[in-house]
């Protein structure tokens, strides 16, 4: 029989709660700022259990998941249960530390770490969303049938839109945190050294993977993060041959490249398809293939099956998913931030996300062009500045997307996800990016906000009773009140310096971007 007990925390003077973080030793990073910052507010902390709650979470990710390497060139930082870095995860577990980025210097060159790892992760598959530490065994999810195939050095391959904007939120942050130019001013080969040098692909074919349905969880968890710590700081690890290098100004173009490429919808990739089969109609009007070296980049589209008994782990319709309209303005996301499959195509909360990342992405270039410490002679600043204005045209793209399809004109009502065919999916999930988490991601401009239930759907199938129609449930309070028009209090100002935090306004300046983009020298490229 099962036995549950039930802690009173409210108010303990004595700590029920034990302290679990790992010996100093047996930690896998140190901060001195934010163990600082422990022992000056733990005490303070009236309640004894919440002080221990605090002492306990805030360090976790530094005491327990981050592999180091001496310098400020590679950090892997694992999601916990699983000993692969997924892009979400890591952000969002390092963003806490960035206020001590400033005073601790081994802290931001962690940092620094991770955004090079993830920049090189996003160019080594942009589709991604989860990473092995190297490409030498076949760990994670290769057995999945996928287009761009799967390669050793990934551990899944659901394409998630929020992925590709926690690699931008993590750009942004670190700047703001430490005006270091200099973290992105690197080149670095693309994948790690195989035995034969080669980089690896499964091409779901099956090649000494875990199988499908999560069966490589426990092989990957097994690895040591002492092992992999060795090898990150490259002992004992044999050396690369491989020539192909890239930059983080790279992994930008080829996040922007993707989020562009998935604002077509299903017919338009059809025909692409087509056209690459050389079976297109002529006059169809696709442009050609985006070209380049890498498989994802000569992939017509995104394809993603598994083999599994759980349907909200692989895409139906031979795996093309649910079917997009045209013309929307907004992004595709095959899959959830909670690794599920998409009902609907146009993820919300993911392409708000997306739009404010992408206006401080602007920002951020624009700063970093007149950094001579973010140049190089392959990244000059026209180029820099090219693609911080690409962000913002893509970034006013999405916002009207927004406006006109995701918000129901007559009810106010904000979806989870739509088709652009008229569809609307009204939900939410417990993770973020979120339709309860919009005035975190910094979409909405609320000093004095309140919350209505403006996603107010019953629990169960039965009639709500007057009393809960009344009262607002967690979730159906989701969705802040930002006057009539959700959008309309987007704030209008400059988005020059990389700490603006607000989103630009677009719709009335769209034309005029897409006329200064036109007339850029040297093109957006």
């Amino acid at each position: 029989k099962e036995c549950y007990v039930a802690l009173d925390l409210t108010a303990a003077s004595v700590a029920i709660l034990p302290d679990s973080r790992p010996p100093y030793e047996n930690r896998t990073f140190h901060s001195f700022a934010v163990d600082a910052y422990i022992e000056e507010w733990a005490p303070k902390i009236a309640d004894a259990n919440l002080s221990v709650l605090f002492s306990n979470c805030l360090p976790n990710t530094l005491d327990t998941t981050v592999l180091f390497s001496d310098g400020r060139e590679d950090t892997f930082v694992v999601t916990g249960d699983i000993s692969a870095l997924w892009l979400r995860d890591s952000t969002n577990q390092v963003m806490p530390y960035m206020r001590f980025a400033s005073t601790d210097s081994d802290l931001a060159d962690m940092l620094c770490g991770l955004l090079r790892r993830q920049a090189r992760s996003v160019l080594l598959d942009p589709y991604a969303n989860a990473f092995n530490f190297d490409d030498s065994e076949p760990l994670g999810h290769q057995d999945d049938t996928r287009s761009p195939p799967m390669t050793w050095g990934l551990f899944e391959g659901k394409y998630e839109l929020d992925s590709l904007g926690a690699f931008l939120k993590l750009a942004s942050a670190y700047f703001n945190a430490t005006q270091d130019a200099s973290c992105f001013n690197f080149n670095f080969n693309l994948t790690h050294a195989n035995d034969d040098g080669n980089q690896r692909s499964s091409g779901g074919s099956g090649v000494g993977g875990s199988g499908s349905g999560g069966g490589g969880a426990e092989e990957t968890s097994a690895r040591s993060l002492r092992q992999r710590r060795r090898r990150l700081r490259g002992e004992g690890s044999s050396s690369s041959s491989s020539s192909r290098t890239g930059s983080w100004f790279d992994a930008l173009a080829a996040a922007l490249d993707v989020v562009e490429w998935n604002l077509q919808g299903t017919q338009a990739e059809e025909v692409f398809a087509a056209k690459a089969a050389g079976t297109a109609k002529a006059g169809s009007g696709v442009a050609d293939d985006r070209g380049g070296d890498l498989e994802w980049q000569q992939q017509p589209s995104y394809r993603f099956s598994r083999d599994t008994d759980v349907c909200t782990d692989t895409l139906f319709s031979g795996g093309r998913g649910p079917p997009a309209a045209d013309a929307t303005g907004l992004s595709k996301s095959y899959f959830r931030p909670s690794d599920d499959a998409s009902s609907l195509p146009f993820l919300v909360p993911a392409n708000a996300m997306v739009l404010v990342e992408l206006v401080k992405i602007h920002g951020l270039t624009t700063a970093l062009a007149a950094d001579a410490a973010a140049a190089n002679t392959t990244t000059t600043p026209a180029k820099i500045r090219g693609l911080g204005l690409r962000a913002l045209l893509l970034a006013a793209t999405i916002e009207e997307g927004l406006w006109t399809h995701a918000v129901d004109p007559t009810t106010k009502r904000i979806a989870y996800e739509v088709d652009g065919f008229g569809s609307r999916l009204y939900m939410d999930d417990a993770n973020i990016p979120s339709l309860l988490s919009l005035p975190y991601l910094g979409l909405l401009d609320l000093p004095n906000h309140r919350y209505k239930p403006l996603l107010s759907l019953p629990a169960t199938n039965e009639p709500p009773s007057a009393a809960a129609a009344s009262a607002p449930s967690a979730v159906a309070a989701a969705v802040a009140e930002a006057g009539d028009n959700l959008f309309s209090r987007l704030r209008c100002e400059s988005s020059s310096s990389p700490s603006f935090s607000g989103v630009v306004c677009f719709a009335p300046l769209l034309r005029r971007l897409k006329s200064q983009a036109e007339s850029f020298e040297g093109g957006v490229e």
